[in-house]
């Protein structure tokens, strides 16, 4: 929907975006070159650790945590189901890439192993990171070894049923360690503390002695196995696949490409924020060449039976001729006055609205499984294609009781006995007054000497509210006309409305707009006016 102002925004903010990927494209291009020497060392290439001073430890639960001179850790004391680590380190490293956790071994450690657990065994199920009170989003983690069962992407993005994580036996009574990158580099090059949580859910095995360091590495993690492959194997005979992967992880990880990839997400982030803010709404548009439908045999999508094209089913009115086979033509055809199906459906639901079960009660289903008309008819005169459009008068006329309509009572009057349980009407055919107005006015039951009107009678609807039961025009014309709104359908129809969030809608945006145009049409059939005269009063804010 239109949003000048956002949509300004919006263009100077691709162009922005436009331009850090075409640096970043640039960037890319330039480093493909130095890639041969890059892959001289890239197999034996090792980062440069900076190992943290721990600081502030905490477990909790009887576990005690003790600092060696190494840097590490030993854990010790208690042994509960589960506990979590708590340690601090300071650092000035700019540009952080990655968090470096180490399993060390130690003698005093069951069978000289690196964790707390039978024969040495340790399982890491958790590595947080914070950055003063904001926690450092993590990309990924790669071992120099794992056992069979570890999970590792588990101890970054952890779940709650699956407490399993990084664990390194039979290798226990080894150093092992596993290096974990960051989504975004951390560090300005001023001194910063850094916050630890380290996870030990994994019953049984907590880690014993481990130790963190940081790097501002361009390369910091343990070379992925597929791409070691790819380095041993001479330039010339690489497929085309395996030369563009490598090419792909070599210029994804300098310094300045990350910055430069860092830019276009922030641009592209503040992008998607501004796009959210611009109002929209669902539209739908017919394809070019329709795509072909089949019937589905038994209704397996992967078993296509005979072709078919967009059509009413045979027993029913043909669409026009003229009408295009989509969408727009199904419209037209509901409405077209050819059409009697529609229209026959609409009055029944307006003939509901005022007597509080239709001619057919089963409003909602005019199908074979549905309820037959209790008069067919009643329900043909109405139907607007056998009255040129007049019916909306003549449904109000009948429902209002207005003997205005000299045709609607003279219809009225053949009746046969048997619609005596629609008693409002049946009681219209004895009334005094010349006119509905008193009637509308009347309580149900008595008389009103000032309209000179006899009331309907004691007969009740099914909801239990008495026929000719005088309520406000906007609780029956209203709805009629196309402004129901929810009370107008809990209160006639007793009924739980389809889709309420549509009701309300509809009586915040039009009930102000038309209420004077339905209060005029109201008038006009309380006192018998012509159907001209009707129409000409209701027609503008229903045709709105």
């Amino acid at each position: 929907m239109p949003a000048p102002e956002l949509e300004a925004q919006l263009a100077a903010k691709n162009a922005e975006l436009k331009t850090a990927r075409a640096k970043l494209d640039a960037i890319d291009k330039r480093l493909e070159a130095g890639q041969a020497a890059w892959e001289q060392s890239a197999v034996t290439y090792q980062p440069k650790w900076e190992v943290l001073t721990p600081g502030n430890l905490k477990a909790g639960r009887g576990v005690t945590l003790k600092t060696l001179p190494d840097g590490s850790v030993l854990a010790g004391g208690a042994m509960p189901p589960s506990s979590f680590y708590e340690l601090t380190g300071k650092t000035a490293m700019r540009n952080i890439t990655a968090f470096r956790i180490e399993m060390l071994p130690d003698a005093s450690l069951p069978g000289g192993g690196s964790g707390r657990g039978a024969g040495g065994k340790g399982v890491v199920t958790l590595f947080e990171a914070r950055m003063g009170s904001r926690k450092v989003d993590l990309s990924r983690i790669t071992a120099d070894f794992k056992s069979e069962e570890s999970e590792l992407d588990l101890v970054v993005r952890p779940v709650d049923q699956l407490k399993r994580g990084w664990g390194v036996n039979p290798q226990m009574n080894q150093r092992h360690y596993a290096v974990i990158e960051t989504a975004r580099m951390q560090g300005s090059g001023e001194e910063m503390t850094l916050s630890f949580r380290i996870g030990n859910e994994y019953e049984g095995a907590p880690v014993g002695r481990f130790r963190i360091s940081v790097t501002n590495s361009e390369y910091p993690e343990v070379i992925p196995a597929e791409m070691a492959a790819i380095l041993r194997t001479a330039a010339g005979d690489r497929t085309a696949k395996d030369a563009a992967a490598l090419t792909k992880y070599f210029v994804t990880h300098p310094v300045e490409r990350r910055l430069a990839s860092q830019e276009v997400a922030r641009l592209d982030a503040e992008r998607r924020t501004i796009e959210n803010k611009i109002p929209s709404t669902m539209v739908m548009a017919e394809m070019a060449t329709p795509r072909d439908t089949f019937v589905l045999v038994r209704g397996a999508y992967d078993k296509p039976g005979e072709k078919v094209t967009p059509a009413v089913p045979a027993f029913l009115p043909p669409m026009p001729k003229d009408a295009p086979d989509n969408r727009l033509g199904l419209a037209r055809w509901l409405v077209d006055p050819a059409n009697p199906l529609t229209a026959r459906v609409a009055v029944n639901r307006y003939w509901q609205m005022y007597f509080g079960t239709g001619l057919v009660k089963t409003s909602e289903d005019f199908g074979s499984q549905g309820e037959a008309p209790s008069h067919p008819e009643l329900l043909d005169w109405l139907e607007p294609s056998r009255t040129a459009g007049l019916a909306g008068h003549r449904i109000h006329s009948v429902g209002l009781g207005c003997e205005g309509d000299a045709a609607a009572h003279s219809y009225l009057r053949r009746l046969p006995s048997g619609f005596q349980r629609h008693g409002s009407i049946a009681r219209t055919r004895s009334r005094k007054s010349p006119d509905c107005a008193g009637a509308a006015r009347a309580p149900a039951g008595r008389d009103d000497p000032r309209s000179g009107a006899a009331g309907f009678g004691t007969a009740e609807h099914e909801d239990g509210r008495p026929f000719g039961e005088a309520v406000p025009a906007r609780r029956t014309l209203g709805a009629a006309l196309g402004l129901p709104g929810q009370e107008t359908f809990r209160t006639l129809h007793g009924r739980r409305p389809v889709a309420p969030q549509c009701l309300q809608l509809l009586e915040a945006n039009c009930s102000a707009a038309f209420d004077d145009d339905f209060r005029r049409a109201h008038a006009r059939v309380l006192r018998g006016a012509p159907p001209d005269e009707f129409h000409a009063a209701a027609g503008t804010g229903a045709a709105q």
